[in-house]
């Protein structure tokens, strides 16, 4: 089943939440999945809720330890990952050796950060050199960028290809080993704090709805109806809930709705005015 949580800012999503998870605390499985900033902040709260040892009846997660507790159960690719210092060399290298070929990207410190940046957010959003080779833009400027991109990306990949991983690659890696993992067989799943997915974190979450008795998400908004995205300022986190339901729907998952309407930060006449206006 997915629960969907959601409610304005300080309608206590997160309290409904740890209080869940201090009642489902005697369960086997009990995971809170949060984004990795959120770690550390989790477990503390997590600590005062539930007290001395049921804490260890509940794990805290973040998405690259969920790949870690993954590979370590069922195994994984004889690759090895690299680091942020080894991906910062490979790109200079290739800048280097790709510099007449390059319309607009040089050698240079500044240049190394933008492309690694670039790499992570293409493997992020799972765009391949296929799908940039295919791309048709009419302007020309940005048709050559592309055509940067596109080889630095090719080269990267080529670097990378037989024995090292991406960083950004594990959640790609991990998505389809989540069903051969018992891990979350019959849990009891938590996901807080997060504004969205990206495409990667999306198959990683339907693979633990497949997997999970219940899966419940806090999502921040007043309804889960997006509206026009320039006057709606829930719009992105209504799209998240909505395909969240898409995924649900798709599996033929139950799905059950919570909104939360009281809200703790409007109890100011001045707040709740400038809320309503």
């Amino acid at each position: 089943m997915l629960k969907l949580v959601y409610g304005k800012s300080g309608s206590g999503k997160t309290t409904y939440l740890y209080n869940e998870i201090k009642n489902s605390a005697n369960k086997e499985k009990v995971f809170l999945i949060v984004p990795e900033q959120s770690n550390l902040k989790a477990e503390q709260k997590l600590f005062e809720y539930l007290k001395k040892g049921a804490i260890f009846n509940v794990q805290v997660l973040t998405l690259s330890r969920l790949a870690v507790r993954v590979l370590e159960e069922v195994g994984g690719d004889d690759f090895v990952t690299i680091d942020g210092s080894t991906k910062s060399m490979i790109i200079y290298d290739i800048l280097n050796k790709e510099k007449d070929n390059l319309n607009f990207l040089g050698k240079s410190n500044k240049n190394v950060e933008i492309v690694s940046q670039m790499i992570t957010e293409l493997k992020k959003h799972n765009i391949s050199i296929d799908m940039l080779e295919n791309t048709d833009i009419s302007d020309t400027l940005t048709s050559l960028k592309i055509s940067d991109i596109k080889l630095i990306y090719q080269k990267y990949q080529e670097k990378l290809q037989g024995n090292f991983v991406d960083e950004n690659d594990n959640l790609s890696l991990i998505a389809p080993k989540i069903l051969e993992s018992t891990i979350f067989d019959n849990a009891i799943v938590y996901i807080d704090d997060f504004l969205g997915f990206t495409p990667q974190e999306y198959n990683v979450f339907e693979n633990i709805l497949k997997k999970a008795e219940e899966v419940t998400v806090a999502v921040s908004c007043d309804n889960l109806e997006p509206k026009d995205k320039e006057t709606d300022v829930f719009y992105f986190n209504k799209r998240f809930a909505q395909k969240l339901i898409e995924i649900a729907d798709r599996n033929e998952t139950e799905i059950e709705e919570v909104k939360l309407e009281y809200n703790k930060r409007t109890e100011c006449e001045d707040l709740r005015y400038l809320e309503n206006a």
